[in-house]
């Protein structure tokens, strides 16, 4: 990479490294701790607030599903614990129109620094 390129001067420090390992899961069935990435197809002719809305239900459900099933690799301990809200992020381009759709969908609390 380049300075050019996102303003970074990749020396060294920024480079990324290969050195991560993990214990076995302790059950092949949960959901891990790997990136994942939802779609929503939009083509089913609802207008866009009714889509924002479906997507932010969408969105909801899996972090549900998440929540009650997965795990992840808690750095401090080296074992695997309960996924938290605060193990998850949802990126969006602005959360302009967005904070309405999500905000229902779970405890305000739990969103300290996203909405």
């Amino acid at each position: 990479m380049r300075k050019e390129f996102g303003e970074i001067i990749y020396d060294d420090k920024a480079a990324l490294h290969l050195g991560a390992s993990f214990p076995e899961l302790p059950d092949e069935n949960v959901f891990t701790d790997q990136t994942e990435l939802l779609l929503y197809d939009q083509t089913g002719g609802l207008r866009s607030s009714e889509a924002r809305e479906e997507e932010a239900r969408m969105i909801a459900q899996r972090m549900k599903e998440l929540l009650n099933t997965g795990v992840v690799l808690d750095k401090k301990t080296g074992e695997y614990r309960p996924v938290h809200y605060r193990d998850m992020v949802i990126l969006t381009r602005s959360l302009q129109g967005w904070q309405k759709f999500l905000r229902p969908y779970w405890p305000r609390r739990e969103f300290r620094h996203t909405l």
